[in-house]
């Protein structure tokens, strides 16, 4: 994350980040806003910015919706 941010001179508070799972932690941690699917693990709903729904009830396409087009 933070040699991709810091390629295209992007601060971490202009990214949005999803995840479900462990390896999602350090890029949650290294990233503006962070949302869990609704099927991650606790510990990644813990530490996230949103939890959206999981990907068979259209999670990231709900978040988008809600917080970036509306």
């Amino acid at each position: 994350m933070k040699v991709i941010l810091n390629y295209f001179q992007i601060q971490k508070e202009n990214c949005i980040v999803f995840g479900d799972d462990f390896s999602d932690i350090e890029m949650f941690q290294n990233s503006g806003t962070s949302v869990a699917m609704g099927n991650a693990i606790p510990e990644l709903k813990q530490i996230a910015t949103y939890v959206t729904e999981d990907n068979n009830h259209n999670g990231i396409a709900n978040f988008i919706n809600q917080f970036i087009i509306q």
